[in-house]
């Protein structure tokens, strides 16, 4: 009895430590993996955030996607926190727009902003493309990965994982700061409802409103 409960925590331990090495591969395997145009950076989000991710989770783990935040349950939390995170998201990107800089150095590509219709298949496809494989592997990955053992502080490990990521790509320190600050309020959500899907919700519309909203700023 002793020996398989001894047997089972250290099994337990090599999934973990297994699970968070791949973290880090993929995370450095993601940030170096050329992306000279759009159909490389696409492919490298979605084979290292979410294809290996899932196949790890389904055949490795053998456990479920939907353990991992790829589900709609508690849909009564869900709508509570989501709604008073979407409150605050958007309260802090207007001030954000309208009070700093930072809007200056947001940059929408050219054809999306002269035609509507492009716009429409940007944000439905290409930027849906990115918010989904950065949930699924932030908030739903890394998230789930490290709350079985540090609880609610996992929500901080995958922001400063993201704020990793902004610093590679030379974002600002305002930047950094406001899309981590961002990133911090998602990883709540997603850890208190055990779901992406009301942070993908949250970012995929406040980030459409924010490119709508500066569109017609330029115009």
């Amino acid at each position: 009895m002793f020996q398989n409960k001894k047997y089972n925590i250290f099994f337990s331990d090599s999934h973990f430590l297994t699970s968070v090495f791949l973290i880090i591969a993929c995370s450095i395997l993601f940030i170096v993996f050329p992306a000279g145009n759009d159909g490389q950076k696409f492919t490298g989000q979605i084979f290292f955030l979410v294809l290996i991710p899932a196949a790890y989770i389904k055949f490795i783990l053998k456990k479920s996607l939907s353990d991992y935040g790829l589900n709609v349950k508690n849909v009564k939390s869900g709508l509570f926190w989501g709604t008073l995170a979407m409150a605050i998201v958007t309260i802090g990107t207007y001030f954000v727009i309208t009070r700093t800089t930072l809007a200056n150095s947001y940059a929408l590509p050219g054809y999306v902003v002269d035609n509507f219709w492009y716009f429409l298949l940007y944000e439905l496809v290409f930027a849906n493309i990115s918010i989904f494989c950065l949930e699924f592997f932030l908030r739903g990955f890394v998230l789930f990965t490290f709350s079985v053992r540090f609880s609610w502080w996992a929500i901080f490990i995958q922001s400063l994982l993201y704020l990793f990521f902004l610093i590679y790509y030379k974002n600002s320190f305002g930047q950094a700061a406001y899309a981590t600050a961002l990133s911090t309020v998602l990883g709540f959500v997603a850890w208190r409802t055990r779901s992406i899907a009301y942070s993908y919700a949250i970012i995929l519309i406040s980030s459409f409103i924010i490119d709508a909203y500066l569109i017609h700023s330029i115009k």
